[in-house]
C-alpha cells in the first residue's frame, strides 16, 4: 500500500487523536501553519487514502471533519502511521519551536546551524527567524542563546535555569491531562497507541522525558504520598514526577545541580528532606544510578512547595495551619474587601481554601521554586478587576515572605477572590424568602426543596408557620401554601408548586427585585443579644435533631383499610389516652383538609401537624404491603407507605428544622421516597441518621461562622 507522505500524514494522525470527534478545517490549518485552502485540498486525497483501508472521512458543515473506522480497522492505521512517522517533511512553526528549543537546551555540545535547517527543510532566513523566537522564549529563564559563526548555536546559563526551561517546555507543548496520561499509561498501551501522549513527547520533544523512568517513577510518587500519607494535587502531583523524570534524565547526562551550601544547610533541617532522602534511595537502587545530595535538596524544595488536596469531608481545615497564616490570609482579604466594597469571608470553606493555597504558596516563593499558572493569560484578559485586585493584595504575601510575587502567583490569588466575590455578589443581593405553611413542618419542607430548585439565588431564610410567618420582619417576601396575616408581600402557591405558582413568583420577582437585599444596621448594643440568639437558635436546632433521631417509629403492621383510619391508629398510637388521641386525629384531619400532600408516583402520604398534646418531634414510617386505598386529586391511588412527622405545639422554627431536613429529601434524595417502603427498617434508620448527621454538621458550619461575624 502507498505510505502517507507530505501533509496528509499529520492531518490523519490529527484525525486519531480526536477520538471520533469533529476537527474544524481552521484547527487543522493552524496546527499545519497553512491555510484553509490547502487543507481542503488535501482533504480528497485524505478521503481516498483512508477508503482504501477501509475507512471513511466524514465531512459536516460547520463542524468539521472526522475519521470513522472499526476498532480493528483503528488498529491496523495507527500501526501503518507508527511505521510512516519517520517520513515527516515538514514541519509547522509551533512545532520547529518546540523541537529547535529541545534540542538546544538538551544538547551536550554547540549545534550548527545548517543540521536545523537541513531537519527542518528551511531556509536560512527562516531559521533565523525561528532562533530569534527561541531566543526570546529563553530570555524569563535567565539563558542566553549564543550564535557563533563556524562554531554554531548554544544555550548558555545554569542547570537550575535548564530545568525550568525544559519542564515549562513540556506544558507548553503537552497539555497537563496528556502529561498526566503520560505518567499513568503502561508501557504496553504506549506500544499499542502511537496517538498517546508518550509517542507525542517523543516525535516533538525528542524524548525529553524518558519513557522507563516515568513508569517507575509513577510508583515511586504513589509510594511517597501512602507512606507519608500525603494528598497532592493534580498539579502537585504531575509537576513533582515531570521534575523528577527530568531530574533523572539531567543526572544520566552527567548535568548535576547546586545548590549554594548554606540553602543546602537549612533544608537538612526540614523533615521533608528525610523524605527525599529515601525516595533519592529507592531511585537509586531501581534506575541504577547516582544522586548526589544536591538533587536531594532539590526534591525537597519541591516536596515542601507540593500542594495537597483539602479534605473538606474529613479535614479540620484549620488543625494543620498556621496561625500567621491564617492572620496573611485576612489581611489580604481586608485589602480586597476595601477595594470590592463588600466582605469577602462569607464562606468559610472558601476561606479555608484560600488559606491552604498560601501555605504552599509561601514555600515555593522562600525557595525560589518556579510557579507555573497555566490560566494566567485567560485571568488577565477575563477577571482584569480582580487581577489587578489580587496584585495590590499581593504585597502583603510579599512583605510576608520577603520576595517579589510573580504574575503567575498573583493569578492564583485573583482566582481564589474571584471565586469568594463570585460568592459574596450571588448572596448579596438574593431576596429573603420565608417558606409557610399551616404547620411549618412536611408541607413547607416540600416547598422548600422545590424552590430550591426552581430558583437557587433565593436566600430561603426558613420555614415557619402562618402564625410565626405573620410575625416575621426579616423576609423580603413570603411563599405560602395559606394566607398569613402580615404586612411583607405574599405568594401564594401550592404545595408542589406549579408551573403557574413558579411563573407568579418570576412575576413577582421581576417586579420588586430593586427592594431586595436591604439590610437593617445592627447596633453595638445589639451585639451581645445577637449572641445569646444565635445560640439559643443552635440549641434549639440540635435539640430537634436530637429528639428526631430517638423518636423514629417503623410498623408494617398497623392496620388501617383508608387514610382516615390509618390516622385514627396513628392517633392512638402517639397518645396515652382516648382523649389525647382524639385531640390529634382531629388536628391531622385539620392538616390534611388545607391541602393533599400525596406523592402518587411514590405512593407516598405525609401526614404532619403541631399538636398540643405532642411533647417531642417524633417520626414514624408505616408500610402498607397490600396497599391502602386513598385519592389524589380525586383519583383512586393505593399507597405503599406513610411518613408521619409530629411536634409539639410551641416548636419554634429552628427546633423544627430536623423535620424540615426530612421533608424536603422526599424530593432533594434520590430514591428516598422508595427506600421508606421497601428498605429494611435498621438500614432506613442508619439513612435517617446520615441525613440528621449532615444536617448537624451544616449548622455547625453556620452557626461558626455567623459567630465568628458578630
Amino acid at each position: 500500500m502507498d505510505k502517507p507522505t507530505g501533509r496528509l500524514l499529520p492531518i490523519v494522525k490529527r484525525l486519531l487523536v480526536s477520538k471520533g470527534e469533529f476537527v474544524t478545517v481552521r484547527d487543522l490549518s493552524d496546527e499545519l501553519d497553512v491555510s484553509e485552502r490547502t487543507v481542503k485540498r488535501e482533504l480528497p486525497g485524505v478521503e481516498s487514502w483512508l477508503s482504501a483501508r477501509e475507512a471513511r472521512l466524514i465531512r459536516k458543515p460547520g463542524a468539521g471533519v472526522k475519521l470513522d473506522a472499526a476498532p480493528k480497522k483503528l488498529d491496523a492505521l495507527i500501526e501503518e502511521l507508527n511505521a510512516a512517522g519517520s517520513v515527516r517533511e515538514d514541519y509547522s512553526k509551533d512545532e520547529r519551536h518546540y523541537f529547535l528549543i529541545s534540542e538546544l537546551l538538551l544538547a551536550a555540545e554547540p549545534v550548527k546551524s545548517y543540521s536545523f535547517a537541513s531537519q527542518f527543510k528551511v531556509t536560512e532566513s527562516t531559521l533565523s527567524t525561528d532562533l530569534d523566537r527561541a531566543e526570546q522564549w529563553l530570555k524569563p529563564f535567565g539563558l542566553r542563546l549564543i550564535r557563533k559563526p563556524g562554531y554554531g548555536v548554544y544555550v548558555e546559563g545554569s542547570e537550575t535555569a535548564i530545568r525550568s526551561a525544559l519542564i515549562q517546555l513540556v506544558y507548553e507543548s503537552v497539555a497537563e491531562d496528556q502529561v498526566a496520561e503520560l505518567l499513568n499509561a503502561s508501557g504496553g498501551q504506549a506500544a499499542a497507541d502511537p496517538t498517546r501522549i508518550r509517542s507525542h513527547i517523543r516525535s516533538r520533544l525528542l524524548n525529553l522525558i524518558d519513557e522507563g523512568a516515568a513508569e517507575q517513577l509513577q510508583r515511586m510518587v504513589e509510594e511517597l504520598e501512602d507512606s507519608l500519607d500525603l494528598k497532592l494535587t493534580d498539579m502537585a502531583y504531575i509537576g513533582l514526577a515531570v521534575h523528577l523524570a527530568l531530574a533523572i534524565q539531567r543526572i544520566r547526562a552527567g548535568q548535576r545541580i547546586a545548590i549554594d551550601a548554606r540553602v543546602l544547610d537549612g533544608l537538612r533541617g526540614l523533615s521533608e528532606f528525610e523524605q527525599a532522602r529515601r525516595l533519592a534511595a529507592r531511585l537509586e537502587e531501581m534506575l541504577g544510578i547516582e544522586i548526589p545530595e544536591d538533587e536531594v535538596g532539590y526534591i525537597t524544595m519541591h516536596l515542601k512547595g507540593a500542594e495537597t488536596r483539602l479534605d473538606r469531608d474529613n479535614d479540620n481545615y484549620y488543625d494543620y495551619v498556621s496561625f500567621e497564616l491564617v492572620r496573611l490570609a485576612r489581611n489580604m482579604l481586608k485589602a480586597a474587601e476595601a477595594e470590592f466594597g463588600y466582605e469577602l469571608k462569607g464562606s468559610s470553606k472558601l476561606f479555608a481554601g484560600f488559606v491552604h493555597h498560601l501555605g504552599p504558596a509561601v514555600e515555593r516563593l522562600r525557595l525560589g521554586l518556579d510557579i507555573r499558572n497555566p490560566l494566567l493569560a485567560q485571568i488577565r484578559e477575563q477577571y482584569a478587576d480582580v487581577f489587578s485586585i489580587a496584585a495590590n493584595c499581593s504585597k502583603f504575601l510579599a512583605d510576608y515572605v520577603q520576595r517579589e510575587v510573580p504574575e503567575s502567583e498573583i493569578g492564583y490569588i485573583a482566582m481564589h477572590l474571584g471565586a469568594m466575590s463570585e460568592y459574596a455578589r450571588a448572596e448579596r443581593p438574593s431576596p429573603k424568602v420565608l417558606i409557610a405553611c399551616a404547620s411549618g413542618m412536611g408541607t413547607s419542607g416540600l416547598l422548600m426543596a422545590r424552590v430550591r430548585k426552581e430558583f437557587p439565588s433565593f436566600n430561603l431564610i426558613g420555614l415557619a408557620s402562618a402564625s410565626e410567618a405573620a410575625e416575621n420582619r426579616e423576609a423580603d417576601f413570603i411563599i405560602s401554601t395559606v394566607d398569613v396575616e402580615t404586612d411583607i408581600p405574599l405568594v401564594r402557591v401550592s404545595v408542589l408548586l406549579s408551573y403557574p405558582d413558579i411563573e407568579q413568583i418570576r412575576r413577582f420577582v421581576n417586579a420588586q427585585q430593586r427592594g431586595f437585599g436591604k439590610k437593617k444596621k445592627r447596633t453595638a448594643a445589639q451585639g451581645q443579644g445577637d449572641l445569646v440568639g444565635t445560640l439559643e437558635e443552635h440549641h434549639q436546632t440540635l435539640q430537634g435533631i436530637l429528639d428526631l433521631v430517638k423518636n423514629v417509629d417503623i410498623d408494617s403492621e398497623l392496620l388501617s383499610r383508608n387514610v382516615g383510619e390509618l390516622i385514627g391508629a396513628i392517633s392512638k398510637r402517639f397518645t396515652g389516652n382516648a382523649e389525647d388521641a382524639a385531640v390529634l386525629e382531629r388536628e391531622l384531619h385539620e392538616r390534611e383538609r388545607l391541602g393533599e400532600t400525596v406523592l402518587s408516583q411514590d405512593g407516598l402520604i405525609l401526614l404532619h401537624c403541631r399538636s398540643q398534646v405532642i411533647d417531642r418531634l417524633m417520626l414514624g414510617v408505616f408500610r402498607f404491603p397490600d396497599g391502602l386505598a386513598a385519592e389524589s386529586e380525586d383519583k383512586p391511588l393505593l399507597l405503599r407507605a406513610a411518613l408521619l412527622l409530629l411536634a409539639p405545639k410551641s416548636s419554634s422554627k429552628h427546633y423544627l428544622q430536623a423535620a424540615g431536613e426530612i421533608s424536603k429529601s422526599l424530593i432533594d434524595r434520590p430514591g428516598f421516597a422508595a427506600r421508606l417502603s421497601s428498605l429494611e427498617p435498621e438500614r432506613l434508620r442508619g439513612e435517617i441518621a446520615d441525613m440528621m448527621r449532615e444536617l448537624y454538621a451544616r449548622k455547625i458550619e453556620q452557626y461558626t461562622l455567623e459567630v465568628e461575624q458578630l
